[in-house]
């Protein structure tokens, strides 16, 4: 029997996970007293931090100037505490920066300046970065206008579940602009962004409905996904969704607001397909592949830094570590091999690199390449168990 995926990818996360004990500290404090809505306490924590420095506190600093948080409202503050965070490389800094300078907030518009602070975090893997570079090039500011680049950079960042990214990519394969029209990946697209809310992909996911485009024609559902939209004051949503009820009798009618209601609260009786997967065939495969190369590449590198100290606690099994580095080699290769036999070696190697640099190396990045992190977070259970599943039916 093979060893399963969750022994490779997990055995070498928790081998390793204790090399380097977490501890709670002041700035840890801060977070604490945020996370409660103690926005007072957090600024006055995470102020001499920053001042001395610290790139996280300097970026939330910033995050509170632009929100309002504890001070009153500043752009201009909170782009001078960005750009301090941005200087030391913090991509989400960079990206937020980056959006300043394009809408002209905190800052004078500077497209110029706007797309060379996104292209150093989308060189990071930052999703914001990579939707507000792929507005760029939709709008033709700071680039030259360029539908596929465009589509492109929303592709990255809506496969990091970048809400208004899938939205726009659902209305790229709508007009097919930048990319072959296709009704289908626009429900696809339209479906994941308002499954998380977004009230213009749930007036597309309702449009679609109701013209029964790349989905069966169903007012219903129709209406449903309109009134959810309406509901957050969609005007375009509000129109249709008038225009569709003409079509329903009273207790059609009665049903879509009980499934929207149902939605809303949470439940997955809405009628609606929430279960679909989020990905296509190729998508899946490649995202298995490229978390699979990840996995052996974090390891490797946590290794390296912290063998010594790993080895003076008696945690290190050489053995059992080797195994298990072989298992993952063996299942990049399987599902690289399977995605080129599927799309042929130019296509796949075009893919694997989206994924790679969009949504795995962005994953790592975002849990700080600590395997115990990544081995807790549950989105990371759910791909092992998934691939885990397609590795052992070969």
């Amino acid at each position: 029997m093979k060893a399963p995926l969750r022994s490779r990818f997990l055995a070498l996360a928790m081998m390793l996970a204790v090399a380097v004990p977490a501890s709670a500290g002041p700035y840890e404090d801060g977070k604490a007293a945020y996370d409660r809505g103690d926005y007072a306490t957090a600024l006055k924590i995470w102020r001499p931090f920053a001042e001395q420095g610290v790139t996280m506190a300097q970026y939330n600093l910033g995050v509170m100037y632009d929100k309002g948080q504890g001070v009153p409202q500043d752009d201009a503050e909170a782009a001078k505490w960005f750009r301090l965070a941005a200087e030391q490389g913090f991509a989400p800094a960079q990206a937020n920066l980056g959006n300043m300078y394009f809408t002209g907030e905190g800052v004078a518009r500077d497209y110029a300046a706007s797309v060379k602070w996104l292209r150093l975090a989308v060189a990071q893997g930052n999703a914001d970065a990579q939707y507000f570079l792929g507005s760029a090039y939709d709008t033709g500011r700071g680039v030259a206008q360029d539908d596929a680049e465009a589509a492109k950079w929303f592709r990255l960042a809506a496969l990091q579940g970048h809400i208004k990214a899938q939205h726009n990519l659902g209305s790229m394969y709508y007009t097919g602009e930048g990319v072959p029209q296709d009704d289908a990946e626009a429900v696809k697209w339209y479906r994941l962004a308002a499954e998380q809310g977004e009230a213009r992909a749930q007036t597309s996911l309702g449009n679609m409905h109701a013209n029964g485009r790349g989905v069966p024609q169903n007012n219903v559902l129709a209406f449903m996904w309109l009134n959810l939209a309406a509901a957050q004051g969609d005007n375009t949503a509000q129109r249709n969704r008038d225009v569709v009820a003409k079509r329903l009798t009273r207790d059609q009618i009665a049903e879509a607001e009980r499934m929207a209601r149902e939605w809303m609260a949470g439940s997955a009786s809405t009628g609606v397909n929430a279960e679909q997967a989020p990905y296509t065939e190729a998508e899946a495969i490649a995202i298995c592949a490229t978390s699979s190369k990840m996995a052996l590449e974090t390891a490797d590198n946590f290794l390296k830094k912290y063998k010594d100290k790993i080895v003076e606690k008696g945690v290190l099994m050489p053995d059992t570590y080797e195994k298990n580095r072989v298992g993952l080699l063996e299942m990049v290769e399987y599902f690289e091999a399977q995605l080129t036999a599927m799309l042929g070696k130019a296509k796949a190697e075009q893919l694997l690199g989206w994924v790679y640099e969009g949504q795995t190396k962005a994953f790592y990045d975002q849990h700080d390449n600590d395997p115990g992190k990544i081995m807790n977070d549950p989105e990371f259970q759910k791909l092992a168990a998934y691939c885990d599943g397609r590795f052992m039916a070969r």
